[in-house]
């Protein structure tokens, strides 16, 4: 198979974005990183959550755990360019049902610690952190679910370690395979090596997603994203939820969505990570090999208006993966960001699937 370079080891930061009074802090095995004060996650609407923290590689990794510590495991992981504040909405029904909830933010996101070495980022990186997450926790017997990158790193954990999940949830994500390169433009597929080249910074809305990327394709439109984060000089998370979906934004809401990113080199993550979908196809052949074995249930839950989370790659999922035959898979009138639109709603599906 051929091999994609890392794009983001050809990007340098721009400097003229940083903020030089922003502490760096170095941890023993060399890596910069950055840490978002505490001031910055108080009174967030809706987010009314007791911080829990463990230390990877001298790296602070912030998790959620809500719900009784005896009750089955539900952990809900989350995507680019967004933290567990996606979640909020879901917690609370999952744990009067009994559940003991795990919500973490990925290294680089919400208020876990953030390298500012864009190659810092790379896919096989973060599948290992997402294991070391899980066997550091001490989580087995675990429902996932799983969106955007969660999916997208999430099930390249299930198809590594499937003992360790009785069951998974994917909404509007997939994982990343070759295979896919001819699906055509409704399938998720990783993009030519030169999808980031030539690319100026730009603000989001001067590209409007909500106007300009609904005519294209999936190909242009994903490597329109790739761009946006990889050059934009002000990444606002929440302008791009809600520029995603069909929700109705606000200022509290927005302002929880950025709160973990108050200048540029705290959202160094956030800018690199689409830019690794060129590259993480051929490292997944087995792993898709290996969802096609996985015979626990599993649910797909997709949203009309969302370009990742296709009919099509709905189906491909449902029918390559033997543990989502015969599940009570869904479509929904929202677009990416799911859990935003219609959180207490998924988590009802998620009871409901768990319960049956």
């Amino acid at each position: 198979m051929a091999t994609h370079p890392q794009k983001i080891e050809t990007f340098v930061l721009p400097q003229d974005l940083i903020d030089p009074d922003v502490p760096v802090h170095t941890t023993p095995q060399g890596i910069e990183f950055v840490r978002t004060p505490d001031d910055r996650f108080v009174g967030l609407e809706g987010y009314d959550f007791t911080p829990h923290y463990l230390e990877l590689d001298g790296l602070r990794v912030h998790y959620l755990d809500e719900g009784p510590s005896d009750g089955p495991v539900v952990v809900l992981v989350h995507g680019q360019p967004v933290w567990s504040y996606l979640y909020r909405t879901m917690i609370p029904p999952l744990v009067e049902a009994g559940y003991r909830v795990v919500a973490w933010d990925n290294i680089g996101f919400g208020r876990s610690d953030k390298p500012i070495d864009p190659a810092f980022h790379t896919y096989l990186g973060h599948v290992e952190y997402y294991h070391r997450i899980l066997a550091a926790l001490d989580l087995t017997d675990v429902t996932l679910f799983c969106q955007d990158w969660g999916g997208v790193i999430g099930l390249r954990v299930v198809a590594d370690d499937p003992d360790r999940f009785i069951r998974v949830v994917a909404a509007n994500t997939g994982l990343v395979e070759n295979s896919d390169l001819d699906k055509g433009d409704d399938g998720f597929f990783p993009l030519p090596q030169t999808a980031v080249l030539g690319s100026e910074r730009r603000g989001f809305l001067e590209a409007a997603m909500a106007d300009d990327t609904t005519s294209m394709s999936f190909r242009d439109s994903f490597r329109w994203w790739i761009e946006y984060c990889l050059y934009s000089a002000d990444l606002q998370p929440g302008e791009c939820v809600f520029g995603m979906g069909r929700g109705q934004a606000t200022a509290e809401v927005m302002a929880g969505y950025n709160a973990p990113f108050p200048s540029y080199i705290y959202s160094i993550a956030p800018h690199v990570f689409p830019s690794m979908v060129p590259t993480i196809g051929d490292l997944n052949v087995e792993a898709w090999a290996a969802l096609g074995r996985f015979d626990k249930p599993f649910l797909y839950l997709g949203g009309d208006y969302d370009n990742i989370g296709t009919k099509a790659v709905q189906r491909r999922h449902v029918e390559h993966i033997p543990g989502a035959a015969g599940q009570p898979h869904e479509r929904f009138p929202v677009g990416h960001f799911i859990q935003e639109e219609i959180g207490p709603v998924m988590a009802a599906r998620l009871v409901a699937f768990i319960e049956s």
